[in-house]
């Protein structure tokens, strides 16, 4: 099931088919990114919880 930040909106009407796909790709490329920092952050912040608490705290918080 898509999490509703997978959808991105439509681009902005006034720009140009070309430019439109552009600001897309640039769109997907900058979540794809921030999603690999935040699950990198996330497993950092993990570190510092003791090893037998860490599944349980994933499971709560969702991770």
């Amino acid at each position: 099931m898509p999490r509703p930040a997978d959808h991105l909106p439509d681009p902005p009407a006034l720009l140009d088919s070309e430019r439109a796909a552009e600001l897309t790709v640039h769109t997907k490329a900058a979540l794809r990114r921030q999603r690999r920092e935040l699950a990198a952050s996330v497993d950092k912040a993990f570190k510092h919880i003791p090893w037998p608490l860490r599944g349980a705290v994933r499971r709560a918080l969702g991770a």
